[in-house]
């Protein structure tokens, strides 16, 4: 056999295919770190005097710059971080449950906090994603709310 074929018969070229593809998978678990480590910046004794917002119309949480880093500032992050997967990463959005255009949230607070904690694939698809990038993803989501939710309840802004 040539020593262009593995054992299996398959061309060398597919060890590379699959590099390239943990590669791709690793940016992706990447950017979605990124994004949990920019949320987790937001200066929480500035927040001292903050307002409760209305949970039920994302519009309101940015009429006050205070309020606005408390939450909304982590909606931008995660509608930055879709939008990113999605024109470099070739993600594509479930659009029955699409809850981000042009990275600003079109859903109330909560369904998008229910959706994303508890059924990220039912947001976003990764086409061939490997299902360890999927757990990191799910993780890197689901920590990312409980931080949120901490804020959130700490400052009294909503029931948690």
């Amino acid at each position: 056999m040539s020593d262009t074929s593995n054992e299996s018969g398959y061309p060398q070229t597919y060890a590379k295919c699959i590099t390239v593809d943990r590669k791709a998978n690793q940016r992706v678990v990447d950017d979605i770190r990124e994004a949990v480590n920019d949320f987790r910046t937001i200066d929480i004794p500035a927040m001292n005097k903050i307002a409760k917002f209305d949970e039920g119309d994302y519009r309101t949480w940015v009429t006050d710059p205070i309020r606005k880093r408390a939450v909304y500032h982590f909606m931008e992050q995660i509608g930055e971080l879709v939008n990113r997967l999605h024109y470099k990463r070739d993600m594509d959005l479930a659009e029955k449950d699409a809850l981000y255009e042009w990275g600003q949230p079109t859903a109330l607070y909560r369904l998008i906090r229910n959706l994303m904690a508890h059924n990220p694939h039912r947001v976003i698809k990764f086409p061939g994603m490997r299902a360890g990038a999927f757990k990191h993803l799910y993780l890197a989501i689901t920590e990312a709310f409980a931080r949120l939710d901490g804020i959130v309840e700490m400052l009294k802004l909503v029931k948690v």
